[in-house]
Order: C-alpha cells, then sequence, then structure tokens
C-alpha cells in the first residue's frame, strides 16, 4: 500500500527508526558487559601487576628495608620493640641465670639504646607473593647463636613473630614457590638440626623432620612444589610431601 506522504518526512521516520534500533542494540550490549562483569569470578578479572618490592639489609645489618614505587621505606628495625621483648624473656641471655654476667650484659637487656648496638639480622627473605618477610637474628652478646621469625608488614597487630629459641643453626629457610608454606631450620643441637615447615598465615605446622639430640642434620635442598620439598638427610636426598 502506497503512501502519498512527502519525501522529507519518510527521512525522518527512518531516521528515527535507525535511532531506536541503535539505542537497542546499545542498551543490549550493556546489559551483557554489567551481567559478565558481576559474573566472572574474581580471580579471572584482569589486574594490573604491581612491581615487587626488593628486600634487603642495610649496610649495619639494624634494618630490613624495601626499594621501590615509594622509594626507600625501613619496614623493621633490629630494635623492634617485639624483638627486644624476645631477647628478654625468651632468649636465655636474659633471664636470672645470664643477666648478671657483666655489667654490659645487664645493659644490654634493659637499655633499648643498648640492644639496638649489639643486635643484628644475620640474613633476610621475603615472600614471592605479598610483603611477609622472613629474618634470622643474632645477638653480640652470645655469637653464633641466631633466632628465626617471620614479620608481617600488612597486619595491625603481632607483626613480629618467633618459632624457634636463640640457639647455634636456628635459621630461616625459604617460603615455597606460592608463599603460602615456609621452611626454617629448628630444634638444634650441637650443630645438628632438623627442619620444620609452617603455614605461613597460620603458622599451622605441616611436618618436622628431625632435631633434638638425632644423630642426623636435615638440610632443606629446594622446593619442588608447594606441598613438596627436597631434604638431604645426612648423606641421603630424599623428597617428602605434606597435605
Amino acid at each position: 500500500m502506497e503512501t502519498n506522504l512527502p519525501a522529507y518526512i519518510h527521512i525522518r521516520i527512518k531516521t528515527a527508526f535507525i535511532g531506536v534500533v541503535a539505542i537497542a542494540l546499545a542498551a543490549v550490549l550493556l546489559c551483557e558487559a554489567y551481567f559478565h562483569f558481576v559474573t566472572v569470578p574474581e580471580d579471572q578479572v584482569f589486574q594490573p601487576e604491581r612491581p615487587q618490592d626488593q628486600i634487603s639489609l642495610s649496610d649495619d645489618r639494624t634494618e630490613i628495608i624495601a626499594r621501590g614505587v615509594k622509594g626507600r621505606e625501613v619496614l623493621l628495625t633490629a630494635s623492634d620493640p617485639a624483638i627486644f621483648q624476645f631477647f628478654k624473656t625468651q632468649s636465655q641471655l636474659c633471664d636470672a641465670a645470664n643477666i648478671g654476667i657483666s655489667p654490659e650484659r645487664r645493659l644490654y637487656c634493659t637499655d633499648l639504646s643498648a640492644f639496638a648496638k649489639g643486635t643484628h639480622f644475620s640474613s633476610v627473605v621475603s615472600s614471592p607473593v605479598g610483603r611477609n618477610i622472613g629474618f634470622t637474628i643474632a645477638s653480640d652478646a652470645l655469637r653464633p647463636d641466631t633466632a628465626a621469625g617471620i614479620f608481617y608488614p600488612s597486619r595491625t597487630g603481632d607483626k613480629v613473630v618467633f618459632f624457634t629459641n636463640y640457639y647455634l643453626g636456628n635459621e630461616f629457610l625459604s617460603f615455597s614457590p606460592t608463599g603460602i608454606y615456609f621452611v626454617y631450620k629448628s630444634d638444634c643441637f650441637e650443630g645438628k638440626c632438623g627442619i620444620t615447615v609452617r603455614n605461613t598465615e597460620t603458622l599451622f605446622e605441616k611436618i618436622r623432620l628431625g632435631g633434638g639430640e638425632g644423630e642426623i642434620n636435615h638440610e632443606f635442598v629446594r622446593w619442588i612444589s608447594d606441598q613438596e620439598f627436597e631434604s638431604k638427610d645426612g648423606e641421603e636426598l630424599h623428597p617428602y610431601r605434606f597435605e
């Protein structure tokens, strides 16, 4: 059926129709994009990578520092109150039997400035994910004994946790490939040590080998995966797996 409408009206009708179709199509695309966004699992949503800070020790080994987008940042000092408290109460350097050995020892155990001058980090290990940091620390009051601990920069409380005593051989060794676990030398006696693996966040113990007064020295070799590693037990190399 033909209409006698002027040509300019036909043009306006066609233009209006095209506009309506375009708006409808845009609405459909926006709805699809919205539902895709809200239903895609969080771990599949693209997130730009952030550069990992470079973690190291200061020249005098009294500070753990980070170098990254924020420049140089001091994360932890050897004289941190939590570290001072550990040496005063758990290292046995400052217990009743040892604090009176000399005036220097008493000063070390009671004065934070003296403690700061006589305490240094031996080594530091950063997690491959996040900023958790494992460390080994020593006191000039009794070397070469050491203690091993972990530092959680992002926590609001209990940022420094020790999981060994102060004795010869204790050492933080390594984080697992994704950082969910860590391994350290433990239960050392007369130069022979065991090794222990813990969950990084909960500190739950996953596996413990040797230690104490055992005859075999266990040496961590490498991670095979997050839940498997190799250890040299005496002269033999063995894989170990835990759940």
